[in-house]
């Protein structure tokens, strides 16, 4: 087992601290979770875990990680169509909580289809080529300038092996998109390792149809509301709502989040890049304009307020043990409250976040929740507002920002138009001091001038 840490786990006791394991650690969420937790476990407020999965066998976070986080922060090889691995992996951990992020990355949603493939000419002139990833930037261009079309379908997000968060990977292959996204062997290897952990699972909001017109919402319950479950539109969606279930039927002690897409800056270790900053890029280049969807809606989240509320999360409930020492699944209990607020430094960077427990009254926050921004927004909105954000540098964008329907294009795949989702059940039970709900208004000028 290669990890970020040669220091081995000891056996959880009555008085040791919250173990957590994050899974899918190289994703986008995961590596900005892990930066931001990365505090508390240096200073032995919690064990710190995160999984991986490489073809070779090697942990992509080994290389990137600073000193200091490779020496408190563990790393399990675990794949998620594995299930020895897995065992392995929940078995060395004993975790009291598991933020199971594997299977989603940031951005889903935006580029669903890799450059060249299902896509049309969607603007006129030249640009420039754009690979993902770049170490010390958002993105690295290319040496040389080629004719390609400025299209919201024409940069593919960074690969991730564990993953099945793209919409039409998993419309290829339905079956391994259900082993990968209804991972049924977590679940047994949590329910013999540590059978009272709390399982926060990222969703996302495409288990909604889309078929609701703007400005309505889908509540947690649905389409305006109703009770009936609606069945998503795609494999994506399908396999996403077939873990709920599972973890519905058989794990009480969980917190479903159904995510909307993330704006945040670059991933803090690989240095993946984000939406905002490709369309910042390319808007700000001096390319032809720019076709972008205006029939697309989403509640755009920001990542600091996922950040946030995690971290209260964790603040708010210790594990129990009972006196009598560990049982082999390293028992956590029920989750009592930390009264009252931890307050804090108010910093940008996800590290040194404000510590905020949720509030008394909310207890161990558990169930189902929708997990977006305020508002409902189309790229366009996004564009424009990444527009203003700059202020007076590029003038007017009428001319830069093209409208298009997404019905012009052919995805290869299904995919809802409208899912903006009414998250305001989660901000009153975590409370605004947890979950914010950031606006894009304020986000995007904020993320900007951090660049």
């Amino acid at each position: 087992m290669e990890g970020a840490s040669s220091v081995q786990p000891k056996a959880p006791t009555q008085n040791s601290p919250p173990r957590v394991l994050i899974t899918g650690g190289n994703g986008y969420v995961a590596q900005h979770l892990i930066k931001a937790l990365f505090p508390r476990a240096q200073a032995n407020e919690i064990c710190l875990a995160y999984t991986y999965n490489a073809r070779n066998g090697v942990d992509p976070l080994a290389a990137s990680l600073p000193g200091p986080i490779k020496d408190h922060v563990l790393a399990h090889r675990a794949d998620l169509e594995d299930s020895d691995s897995l065992h392995r992996a929940v078995a060395a951990c004993k975790p009291d909580a598991v933020m199971h992020l594997a299977g989603k990355k940031g951005g889903n949603g935006y580029n669903p289809e890799p450059r060249g493939r299902g896509t049309r000419r969607e603007a006129v002139g030249r640009s420039r080529d754009w690979n993902w990833g770049g170490r010390g930037s958002a993105w690295r261009r290319g040496k040389t300038p080629r004719d390609r079309s400025i299209s919201p379908l024409s940069a593919s997000l960074p690969s991730s092996p564990p993953a099945m968060s793209s919409p039409a990977a998993c419309a290829r292959n339905p079956e391994k998109a259900m082993r990968v996204n209804c991972p049924l062997a977590l679940l047994d290897a949590l329910a013999l390792h540590s059978p009272e952990a709390l399982l926060v699972f990222f969703s996302t909001d495409q288990v909604f149809s889309g078929t609701v017109s703007p400005p309505a919402l889908y509540s947690e319950a649905g389409e305006s509301g109703r009770r009936e479950e609606e069945e998503p539109v795609n494999v994506y969606g399908r396999s996403k709502r077939a873990f709920e279930r599972a973890i519905q039927d058989r794990w009480p002690r969980h917190l479903i989040l159904r995510s909307s897409n993330i704006i945040g800056p670059p991933s803090p270790f690989l240095r993946q890049g984000k939406f905002l900053q490709w369309l910042d890029e390319l808007l700000e280049s001096s390319v032809g304009p720019l076709e972008l969807f205006d029939d697309e809606c989403r509640s755009f989240l920001y990542l600091q307020d996922v950040l946030s509320l995690l971290c209260a999360l964790l603040d708010s409930c210790r594990p129990f043990r009972p006196s009598e020492g560990p049982t082999a699944g390293g028992n956590v209990g029920r989750g009592e409250p930390v009264l009252g607020t931890r307050e804090g430094e108010d910093a940008k960077d996800a590290s040194s976040l404000p510590r905020a427990s949720l509030p008394a009254s909310a207890g161990l926050l558990v169930g189902t929740y929708n997990m977006g921004g305020p508002d409902a927004l189309t790229r366009v909105d996004l564009g424009r507002l990444v527009w203003r954000a700059r202020g007076g540098e590029r003038g007017d964008c009428s001319g830069r920002i093209v409208p298009v329907r997404r019905a012009s294009l052919n995805l290869n795949f299904e995919s809802p138009l409208n899912i903006g989702m009414d998250s305001g059940k989660l901000r009153q039970d975590a409370g605004r001091l947890a979950f914010p709900g950031t606006s894009m208004e304020i986000a995007i000028p904020e993320l900007l001038s951090q660049e």
